[in-house]
This record gives structure tokens, C-alpha cells and sequence, in this order.
């Protein structure tokens, strides 16, 4: 199996949020804030050791899965058509983890930024993500 451009740079973007994780563990308190509310008050917790590998671990599914999907052969020829913003879309998800897990450290850090910013922007990209895939990918006839 050969591993792709894109998969390379999702998993580098996995190992990065690994390493950053690792580097900031043991800084981090033992109840971290995990969940905001539309005011950008923490309304959820949980522990540090959870909360440093959520993200990590649903990318590495998320790489897995977005990996295995191409190469079925019923959905193979579709994903050929639109490779170039299939690739987009796992690059997307994989650099919008980072963003949710740099959050997530910043704030265990004490440097409260407003996580509705964050969300905002990923709402913004990934609509025009929805409207690009439905232009490119619907069919022809």
C-alpha cells in the first residue's frame, strides 16, 4: 500500500500534536478544560491524561479510516475525480485538531483565548469546503 502525500502530512500533523501534547503534559493541571460554552466559559472538564490524548487518538482514526476509504475499490474511481480536495479535507481536520488541542493547552496554560474563534473559522472553511465538494463532485450528466 502506498502512502500518500496527503496521509504523510496528516500524520506528520498527528506527530506534531503528539510531541506538543508530550512537551506539555506535565504543566498541565490535573482537570483541564475540555468543553466551552457560547461565551467562552469552560462549562466541562476532564482529566489531564484524557484530555491530552483525545485529540491525538480520534486523528489517528480519523487518518486510518480517511486512508483505507480511497483505496476500496466501490469508491475508489468516485474519490479519483476529486483527489486533490479529498487530500484538502483530511489536511483540514488533521491542522483543525491541532488548532483544538492547542487550545485546549493554552488554556490549561493559564492564556485564555475565546475558543468561539476557533470554531467560527472552522464553521467558515469548512462551509466553503461543503459548497467546493458540491460543485466538483456531483454528477455530470
Amino acid at each position: 500500500m502506498n502512502i500518500t502525500k496527503t496521509e504523510l502530512t496528516a500524520m506528520g500533523i498527528l506527530l506534531v500534536i503528539v510531541f506538543i501534547s508530550a512537551y506539555f503534559y506535565p504543566q498541565m493541571p490535573e482537570r483541564m478544560a475540555c468543553h466551552w460554552d457560547l461565551n467562552g466559559q469552560v462549562n466541562g472538564y476532564m482529566p489531564k491524561s484524557v484530555n491530552m490524548l483525545i485529540c491525538p487518538v480520534i486523528l489517528m482514526i480519523f487518518i486510518v479510516v480517511l486512508a483505507i476509504v480511497p483505496r476500496v475499490a466501490s469508491v475508489a474511481a468516485n474519490i479519483e475525480g476529486f483527489r486533490k480536495f479529498y487530500g484538502g479535507f483530511v489536511i483540514f481536520f488533521s491542522v483543525f485538531f491541532l488548532a483544538i488541542q492547542y487550545q485546549m493547552i493554552l488554556w490549561g496554560l493559564g492564556i485564555k483565548i475565546n475558543p468561539l474563534w476557533v470554531i467560527l473559522a472552522v464553521i467558515f472553511i469548512s462551509m466553503d469546503w461543503i459548497i467546493i465538494w458540491y460543485f466538483v463532485t456531483r454528477r455530470q450528466n
